[in-house]
Parts: structure tokens; sequence; C-alpha cells
């Protein structure tokens, strides 16, 4: 479908509104053209009718951020957040294809125990105005590139090149109002798996060292614990 067909939003038409504003401000419309057209924003219906609306402008027509529908193919795995929250974590085999849907809750993916034989997964990402959070092995990659902002934040912390061996994770969708983070394992991650397999294995987990002043193993009382999450 081309994107200047697909509907657009409430948050679709404010930005393009505060892109008019901008303009106004820069002296490329006048107050008369503002009010204009900001009405005639009001009344878009596609993509399409946006682009038009400030064709004559040096910004990127609001298509270019357009997300096409989900694949056709149903996902293998699918998570919502809903109003509260939703979690895949521990020993799991990693589908092919991933729907996550934040709505207004929280939704995390660890990948820290997960299996995966594909090279590239699929994750299509509706963020609503949740939360996701995505942790993986290091040698793991991820791509955000055809993932849309709208009025929310996207950050990725892992590289976008896979190691040898090691999936890549292909995201795409828009995250609406909400968050999403992807990243490695931090230091209490690396400390949970650490006392995993040390149950497995029935030894005594060796110490996991810190750079935070004052911690060790049988002093775990820091003046600013959170300083480690």
């Amino acid at each position: 479908m081309d994107p200047r067909d697909l509907r657009v939003g409430d948050a679709d038409r404010d930005a393009v509104v505060t892109t008019l504003r901008t303009a106004a401000d820069e002296g490329r419309l006048t107050s008369d053209e503002l009010i204009e057209r900001a009405e005639t924003v009001r009344g878009a219906r596609t993509f399409g009718d946006l682009d038009r609306i400030v064709a004559d402008l040096p910004v990127a027509p609001p298509s270019s951020r357009a997300v096409a529908p989900p694949p056709a193919h149903p996902p293998k795995l699918r998570l919502e957040g809903g109003m509260s929250s939703d979690k895949r974590s521990g020993v799991w085999t990693v589908p092919e294809f991933i729907d996550i849907h934040g709505g207004m809750g929280s939704v995390k993916l660890d990948f820290l125990q997960a299996t995966c034989d594909h090279q590239v997964v699929q994750v299509y990402i509706s963020g609503g105005a949740g939360s996701i959070l995505l942790v993986v092995p290091e040698g793991w990659a991820a791509n955000i590139d055809n993932v849309g902002k709208s009025w929310g934040s996207v950050t990725s912390k892992v590289p976008t090149i896979a190691t040898p061996g090691s999936p890549l994770l292909m995201l795409s969708g828009t995250m609406g109002m909400g968050s999403l983070k992807i990243r490695g394992a931090n230091w209490w991650d690396r400390r949970r798996l650490r006392k995993l397999n040390a149950l497995d294995t029935g030894r005594q987990p060796p110490a996991l060292e810190s750079t935070a002043p004052g911690w060790t193993e049988q002093n775990q009382e820091l003046p600013n614990s959170d300083t480690l999450r």
C-alpha cells in the first residue's frame, strides 16, 4: 500500500501543526496562512492530505514517517502490555516473527537465556503510550531504522551488525507516545544469571566485580544502589 493512502491519527496531525508553527516563526508563512493551513490539517484523513499542506516547505513529507501495516502472516509470538504489563524471560525459543503492543502498560522481552535459530528476527512494534524494553545477549544486533517515533522515543544501545552466528532483530512499526529501549545485559542482569548458573551447578557463585565504591559481596549496602541499574 502507498504510505500516502494510509489514514492519519491525531498525533500525525499535531506533528504537522507543529511544523507549520515552526515555519511561521521562521517567516516562511504569514499568520493568516498558518491559521488557514492548521484548519486544513484538522480535516486531513490520509498522509497524502498532510503531504500537500507542507509541499512548499523545506521539510520531509509526513508520509515519509508513515509505517505500513504489520505483515499479513500471523506472528508466532504476540505480547501486549494493555493496562498492565507483559513479559517473556528465562529459557525460551525465539520465533522468526514477534508482534509487540505496548498499549498503556509495559512489555519486557528478555533474550539473555533464549535460544534463537534464525539469522534475522522480524519484530513489529506498536508502542501506544506504553514502554517496551528488549534485553539482548552480547553479539546480537538490532536495526531500528523502520521504527517511527511520532511523539515517543526510540533508543538502541546495541550494534546494528551482529557477530557471526548471532541474530539481527529487524524492528518496524511506530512508538506512538511510548518508549522503546534496546540494551545489553546490565550489572543486575549479569548478577542474576550468575546466581542461576550457580544453582544449576551447585557451586558457590564467584564474586562479581563492581566499580561502585564500598561495594563487596558481604557489604551490599550502597549510598545509592540505583546507580547500578
